[in-house]
């Protein structure tokens, strides 16, 4: 793929659509810009449920200096912009209740139907370009880190790495959300330091199956 060329088109299905075959019995899906955020992978265990979504690329103009640390040439090669967010499903019924008039106080009728809230725990930021990629963040919020939360995000790493298939990813060194054992997280994800360079780790990314295009 040269410089210029743009990823091929990937058929991605609504998230709001995907939630609402999960959950059949849900009259409504309660997320902001639902008709925006791309499906990418649902996640399953034993505690919980979580959805890996993205929004639209953007295209974005390239700058040589973007990220210090790494070559112009990775650089100018990053023209889109791509956010993903990890949303926990929160089913609940909506109940049908009537206001008793002789008595201050309202009678339930019973169960209407289920709203499904998606609740954001965590997010990722990438810089895409043909042949390398940035992924300057990929974290869990305090309410997403219970429990086994290290294996649930490096399941998530994994989601959006298979987003990222056939480039160099580039990562920082450096997360704020994990104090401490960070470089071995990235080590057992697979990244080495760049020499010479301890800011920046790199992964190289199998390419994507042609038959998922």
């Amino acid at each position: 793929m040269r410089a210029n060329e743009r990823e091929p088109t990937v058929n991605r299905p609504k998230l709001a659509d995907v939630v609402a075959q999960d959950y059949p019995q849900a009259g409504e899906v309660l997320l902001s810009f639902s008709d925006q955020w791309q499906w990418v992978q649902t996640l399953d265990d034993e505690r919980q449920r979580t959805y890996v979504a993205r929004f639209p690329p953007a295209r974005e103009r390239p700058r040589f200096d973007h990220f210090a640390g790494l070559s112009p040439e990775v650089n100018l090669s990053l023209g889109e912009y791509r956010l993903y967010k990890f949303f926990r499903p929160w089913p609940s019924p909506r109940l049908l209740m009537v206001w008793n008039h002789h008595n201050p106080q309202r009678l339930m009728l019973g169960v209407n139907d289920l709203q499904v809230q998606l609740q954001p725990l965590g997010q990722a930021q990438a810089w895409v370009g043909p042949h390398a990629a940035v992924l300057w963040e990929c974290y869990l919020q305090a309410q997403g880190r219970e429990g086994r939360w290290r294996e649930r995000l490096a399941a998530l790493w994994r989601a959006v790495e298979g987003d990222l298939r056939g480039r160099t990813l580039y990562t920082p060194s450096y997360e704020p959300t994990i104090e401490q054992g960070y470089t071995e997280f990235l080590s057992e994800r697979g990244y080495v330091e760049i020499g010479g360079n301890a800011r920046w780790w790199c992964k190289a990314l199998p390419a994507r199956d042609r038959s998922e295009e």
